[in-house]
């Protein structure tokens, strides 16, 4: 079993982000896995961002690679959804750490995660 060393800036902005959204939407609308990347990359942040928070994002690239930053950090690694079974899993560069999601909602401009302890984690696309 991998262990989440909560040293790790992201790794605590993820924690929080999962204790702030404990409620599910109840949709059951899953999308295909270029709603998660876009064409190219599509940046997703919080729905109710937290003030210190906000400057956080996630950004899924269409060739399988991802970004987690803000606060001057940023941590990478690839991404695959599993479509029919509603799981994105973040693989961590130059690390064996692996963080598993239920999707529950996908669209185009929504993604609903559900992690392993049963917290939700609302996010909607990042204007430009």
């Amino acid at each position: 079993m991998n262990r989440i060393n909560w040293k790790q800036p992201w790794q605590l902005l993820l924690g929080m982000l999962f204790v702030l959204f404990t409620t599910s939407c109840g949709d059951d609308e899953v999308g295909s896995e270029n709603m998660i990347s876009g064409v190219e990359s599509k940046t997703w942040v919080a729905v109710e961002e937290q003030e210190a928070i906000e400057r956080n994002s996630m950004q899924f690239y269409a060739d399988g690679r991802f970004a987690l930053g803000g606060e001057g950090t940023v941590q990478t690694g690839t991404w695959a959804y599993d479509e029919a079974a509603r799981r994105i899993t973040l693989q961590f560069e130059g690390d064996e750490t692996s963080l598993t999601f239920e999707v529950l909602r996908l669209t185009d401009e929504e993604l609903t995660l559900k992690a392993v302890d049963g917290s939700v984690l609302e996010l909607e696309v990042k204007e430009v």
